[in-house]
């Protein structure tokens, strides 16, 4: 992995000041010998009603890809009782977090909404975006949804200024590449769509994570890696770095390879908010590189199947995640 944030984030994980969030070398070995007899899978992302199938034109999967990862993030309510954001869709089915969006969307495209046409989008409606976010019920609604609806507005007019109102224009200039002397299409992202930057800022260090940006050409690359040759590939997909997020560092915390201090944990398990930028999100997320960097390096493969096996950890877990408000992650 030869990603362009790692530096700005090793000094924080080589300072010896950490006082928050700890990494156990040897718990991080024990899991990657674990990791390195299980199958591990990269996931075309394909279910039912939240992505589109496997046969799917390319376009259509580039709307899709990329406008839920304008969207995706902060899930959990952070007011109680905590819940997250659930739709029920097709009828009998329920679909919470990431998956509620991926269903929202599909649903409101059955519906007619052009996600398609960028000069639509810069002018949908807050009624529009409500109605496409609608809940299984109050306390289940979609968290910070008047940023979203402001984000889906500018990104859509940023779509139109510099690419031509076709995200997959952004693909084509980024020369299927994430990462491209400042050219690629997660440079693009972070340098071209205002929402899309990911900072934090300690000690007058700029740390780089961009979240959002990875995780949309990491799922692009789990999809192209199953689509039998019919999607191009990210030609430096080795090169991606983990999506620090909030279910990674609750799977790795509950493998043994995080260990948080009394302090932190209480506030996590309390539903205390860490803000933005604070030590302890920014040792959570830093930690949080760390150990899914080193996975990677031990198993010698890239982030998209590991990311994916501990993601799917975390989500199964009924522990509470820390909660920050942001639309990072």
């Amino acid at each position: 992995m030869d990603n362009p944030y790692t530096e700005t984030l090793k000094p924080l994980w080589e300072n010896k000041a950490r006082v928050h969030v700890f990494v156990d070398e040897n718990k991080l070995e024990e899991l990657a010998e674990k990791l390195k007899k299980e199958n591990l899978i990269v996931p075309p992302w394909d279910a039912p009603n939240v992505q589109p199938p496997l046969d799917c034109a390319l376009e259509e999967w580039i709307n899709y890809v990329c406008w839920i990862n304008t969207l995706n993030f902060a899930f959990t309510n952070f007011e109680p009782p905590y819940e997250k954001f659930t739709i029920e869709y097709p009828g009998g089915e329920f679909k919470k977090g990431a998956f509620a969006l991926g269903a929202s969307y599909m649903r409101a495209l059955r519906e007619g909404f052009p996600f398609h046409d960028a000069s639509a989008m810069s002018k949908i409606s807050w009624e529009e975006v409500n109605y496409i976010f609608r809940p299984i019920d109050n306390e289940h609604k979609m968290p910070m949804l008047l940023k979203r609806w402001r984000i889906v507005r500018e990104v859509a007019d940023e779509l139109l200024e510099g690419h031509d109102g076709r995200w997959i224009d952004l693909f084509h200039r980024g020369n299927w590449r994430a990462f491209n002397d400042n050219d690629g299409i997660v440079e693009r992202l972070e340098n071209g769509f205002l929402s899309f930057g990911d900072f934090r800022r300690h000690d007058k260090q700029l740390l780089c994570f961009h979240k959002r940006a990875q995780l949309l050409v990491m799922m692009h690359q789990d999809r192209a890696l199953n689509s039998n040759g019919r999607f191009p590939q990210i030609k430096d997909a080795e090169n991606l770095g983990p999506p620090c997020d909030y279910d990674l560092p609750r799977a790795l915390e509950s493998l043994g390879v995080l260990h948080y201090s009394d302090i932190l944990k209480e506030k996590i398990k309390n539903h205390i908010i860490l803000p933005e930028n604070s030590r302890e999100e920014i040792e959570i997320r830093v930690a949080t590189w760390y150990a899914m960097e080193k996975l990677c390096e031990i198993l010698d493969i890239w982030i998209g199947p590991v990311d994916f096996k501990i993601w799917s950890l975390g989500r199964e877990l009924k522990e509470p995640h820390h909660l920050t408000p942001t639309i990072a992650y």
